[in-house]
């Protein structure tokens, strides 16, 4: 096995042992660089205006680069796995002649009838969901179609490879096999999405081999008294100070002390420390077990993190697939959803207050969490990719 990844990555994983080589490109400075566009963007314009910034920024200058490392990589390879999205992966797996096997983290990219992914219809009536599933995934495909397949398909012409469609939802998914990494006990899976399709379940790594907690922190997790973490996503940091501090303020006044993840101290302000550590960088798996609650963005990463933790949470989604999330978990019954242009201390407190005091949602994210300790998401992959490489025919 060898990783093709962004250079940004590498030092990470060739410290486990593991056989890597790098790729162009590098998704963290194109977010820092955009994330305020993206983020004046109202819902759902977010994530098409995200999306058009990502093609002609991202995708479109490194395809050809990120194709030829990955061709060499199939070279001696008997089958290529990629995200959604990565065009130039299940490109250089055409090109050549192995099969491709798609992960996709969230069930957002795979159009359903039995899946809302506009939230605003739920205040529908219920007999009308369907109808109004299907109208917006036909909108979806519309939108987003005009965003991709013509730029994607004008680099795919380049290698000889045939046009494609709806290159956004399913026209970006291997026709081999596709599996979803994400937990059946949140997502059952629909019956109108192809035969193709597995769910896996959560796979979750998040400790580097060399982290160690600082003395503040583990002074912080061990305290005893009740600990909320906060977290708004990679992309988040410094732009969202304002949240942040929001956010920290209700937990404050909810009566809890707090672990603030993604910015530093500095930029937090200025709290009390013995009730507010602020930490760039910390495991979700070493912070979230010490903790009553969580207060987030809707990230599935994330999310997957909270409820194996058996946590109940705030979402605050902000843009992207986390409007979704944050259905599918108030669905579950184990969250509360606030989406950020309407956060306040007030209103964040009164959540915050619900969660805690509550135990409905602390029941529903137990029954989640047990649900995920009894999975084995990545061994479940694993026999999902190897019997279908083997089917296809392994080299």
């Amino acid at each position: 096995m060898s990783l093709v990844l962004e250079q940004r990555l590498c030092a990470s994983i060739a410290r486990l042992g593991i056989a890597v080589r790098p790729m162009a490109g590098d998704l963290d400075a194109f977010f820092r660089k955009h994330i305020g566009t993206i983020l004046r963007a109202a819902f759902p314009e977010t994530a098409s205006t995200a999306t058009s910034l990502f093609v002609r920024d991202y995708l479109v200058p490194n395809f050809e680069a990120q194709l030829r490392v990955l061709r060499e990589a199939c070279s001696d390879a008997d089958v290529l796995v990629a995200p959604w999205l990565h065009h130039a992966a299940s490109a250089a797996a055409e090109v050549a002649g192995v099969p491709w096997v798609t992960l996709v983290y969230s069930p957002i990219v795979i159009p359903s009838a039995y899946f809302t992914a506009y939230p605003p219809f739920r205040r529908l009536p219920r007999r009308l969901w369907m109808p109004a599933n299907r109208f917006t995934w036909a909108l979806g495909k519309r939108m987003f179609g005009s965003i991709l397949d013509d730029p994607v398909n004008a680099l795919r012409a380049r290698f000889g490879l045939p046009r494609r469609r709806h290159l956004a939802h399913e026209g970006s998914l291997s026709p081999h096999l596709t599996c979803a990494a994400i937990t059946p006990a949140l997502v059952q899976r629909p019956p109108d999405w192809p035969v193709d399709i597995e769910v896996t379940g959560f796979c979750f790594w998040d400790t580097p081999a060399d982290w160690q907690p600082s003395p503040a922190l583990e002074k912080h997790l061990q305290d005893g008294r009740p600990l909320v973490a906060i977290y708004f996503g990679s992309m988040a940091a410094e732009p969202f100070t304002l949240l942040y501090r929001t956010a920290v303020d209700a937990a404050l006044r909810a009566g809890v002390r707090t672990i603030v993840l993604g910015i530093s101290e500095d930029a937090l302000g200025d709290y009390d420390r013995d009730r507010v550590l602020a930490t760039k960088f910390a495991p979700f798996s070493a912070v979230f077990p010490f903790c009553r609650a969580a207060i987030h963005h809707g990230g599935i990463g994330t999310a997957a993190r909270v409820l194996q933790a058996g946590l109940p949470s705030l979402v605050v989604p902000w843009g992207y697939d986390q409007f979704a999330t944050a259905m599918m978990l108030d669905d579950a019954g184990a969250t509360r959803s606030l989406p950020a242009r309407r956060m306040s201390v007030t209103a964040a407190t009164r959540s915050l207050e619900a969660l805690l005091a509550g135990e409905h949602h602390r029941t529903a994210a137990a029954a989640i969490q047990r649900a995920i300790i009894a999975e084995d998401g990545p061994r479940t992959l694993a026999d999902a990719i190897e019997s279908r490489a083997l089917r296809i025919g392994c080299r």
